[in-house]
C-alpha cells in the first residue's frame, strides 16, 4: 500500500511539476522565452485556383487598434457587409492572403526593455496594437503581385510577472477575440506610448505561394497534395454542415511531395474531436493555455461558419521566411506555431455562384460573406 501512494504521490508531483513550467516559463532559468501564433488564410477555386480580395476582416477589431489611414470601418452602404474596406481608388489588388492575428507573448522572471522587429516580405501590415515606433505604410494602387517589402516595429517594457499595472484597452470597446489571447501566463508588456497589454498583436494582407496544393477532380474527390520542402506535421479537412453537424474528413501528418485523396462520396468522416487541433498545436511548441487561447479567439471564424476547410500546421522554417522575427535581447526560445487556413469553394458552390451571376451579373446575396470579392472574380 506504501508503494502505491509512493507511485501515486510521484507521479503527482510530476504533473505538478509539468504544469508550473507550462505554466510560466518565466518561472525557469531560460531568460525570455517569446511565443507566437498566427494564422496564413488563403481561398481555393475548385481547380486549385488562389482567388484574391480577402482583405475584409471576419472578425471587426476593437476600435482601439491602430490601423493605416485607408483602412476604415466599412460603410453598410457599399457592399453591406462587415469588416474593413479601403477606399474604391486605393482597393488593393491581387490580395490572396489574409494574415490574422498574430500575437506575441513575453515570459521573463523580470522587468526588461526589448525591441520588436517583424518583416513582411511580401505583403504589408495592416493593423495592429500596441502602437508601433516604426512600419510600412499605404501607397496608392496597391497591387500585390509586386513585393512590398511590409514590416513593424515595437519597442516595449516587459513588465515583472507579478505586475499589477492595469490594462489600457477600454473594457466596453473589447471582443471575445481581443480578450480570449489574454488567457495565459505570459508577462504584460508596456509600449512605449505607456499602453498595457498582455501581447504584440498585428494582421495584415499579402500575396505568396503556399505549400498546400488542392484540387477537385470531381464532384466528390478533392486532391490535396504537398509541394513545399517540408512535412507538414499535421493536415485537417474539416467541415461545418448547414444543419450544424462538424466533421473531420481527414488528419494526419503529409511529407513533402505525397498527395492525400478525400472521396466524400465514400470515406465516412469522424465527428469534429477539437482536442486534436489544440494537441497539434502544443506539439508545434505552444503551451496549453496559448494553444487554447488561440482556439477561443478562432472559434466562431474556425469552426462555426459552414464550409469546408483545410487546416495546416505551417512549418516554423516556413514560417521565418515568410515572416522573419527579430527581438532584442535574443530570447533564449521563440516559438512560432502558425496555422494555415484553406477555405474551398466546392463544386456545388461554385456552380451556384455562377448560375447566380448569369441570371443577373450579380452576387448581392453573398455580400455578407468576407470573400464577396472573391466570389465575384470566380464568376467573371
Amino acid at each position: 500500500m506504501k508503494v502505491k501512494f509512493l507511485i501515486f504521490g510521484l507521479i503527482l508531483l510530476a504533473g505538478v511539476g509539468y504544469a508550473m513550467i507550462q505554466a510560466s516559463a518565466a518561472a525557469t532559468t531560460k531568460g525570455m522565452v517569446v511565443h507566437e501564433w498566427g494564422t496564413f488564410t488563403t481561398l481555393h477555386a475548385t481547380d486549385g485556383t488562389r482567388l484574391s480580395g480577402l482583405y475584409f476582416d471576419e472578425e471587426q477589431l476593437p476600435r482601439f487598434t491602430y490601423q493605416h489611414g485607408d483602412f476604415t470601418k466599412r460603410a453598410e452602404a457599399v457592399y453591406n457587409a462587415k469588416g474593413f474596406d479601403i477606399s474604391p481608388t486605393n482597393e488593393p489588388k491581387n490580395v490572396t492572403v489574409k494574415m490574422e492575428t498574430p500575437v506575441i507573448y513575453f515570459y521573463s522572471k523580470k522587468a526588461q526593455n526589448a525591441t520588436v522587429q517583424v518583416d513582411f516580405p511580401q505583403g504589408i501590415i495592416s493593423q495592429w496594437y500596441p502602437q508601433n515606433t516604426s512600419g510600412n505604410k499605404m501607397h496608392d494602387n496597391w497591387d500585390f503581385t509586386k513585393p512590398y517589402k511590409g514590416g513593424m516595429k515595437w519597442k516595449v517594457r516587459i513588465l515583472p510577472p507579478n505586475s499589477t499595472q492595469k490594462l489600457t484597452p477600454p473594457e466596453e470597446e473589447e471582443t471575445k477575440i481581443w480578450t480570449s489571447p489574454r488567457v495565459t501566463d505570459a508577462n504584460l508588456i508596456k509600449s512605449h506610448k505607456r499602453e498595457v497589454e498582455k501581447f504584440i498583436f498585428y494582421r495584415g494582407v499579402a500575396n505568396f505561394d503556399i505549400p498546400v496544393e488542392t484540387k477537385f477532380t470531381n464532384d466528390n474527390e478533392l486532391v490535396i497534395k504537398n509541394n513545399g520542402p517540408h512535412t507538414l506535421s499535421q493536415v485537417f479537412v474539416y467541415e461545418k454542415k448547414t444543419d450544424g453537424s462538424e466533421y473531420i474528413w481527414w488528419n494526419g501528418e503529409m511529407k513533402n511531395g505525397t498527395e492525400q485523396k478525400i472521396n466524400f462520396g465514400v470515406q465516412s468522416p469522424a465527428k469534429a474531436d477539437f482536442a486534436i487541433f489544440e494537441r497539434a498545436l502544443m506539439d508545434g511548441g505552444l503551451y496549453k493555455k496559448e494553444a487554447k487561447a488561440m482556439l477561443a479567439t478562432w472559434e466562431q471564424s474556425y469552426f462555426k461558419h459552414p464550409g469546408l476547410r483545410i487546416f495546416w500546421i505551417v512549418p516554423e522554417q516556413k514560417t521565418n521566411e515568410l515572416l522573419p522575427l527579430k527581438i532584442s535581447p535574443k530570447p533564449t526560445e521563440t516559438k512560432r506555431v502558425f496555422m494555415g487556413r484553406i477555405d474551398l469553394l466546392t463544386p456545388t458552390f461554385e456552380k451556384e455562384l455562377l448560375q447566380a451571376y448569369q441570371q443577373n451579373s450579380s452576387l448581392k446575396r453573398y455580400s455578407l460573406d468576407r470573400y464577396y470579392k472573391a466570389y465575384i472574380e470566380r464568376a467573371e
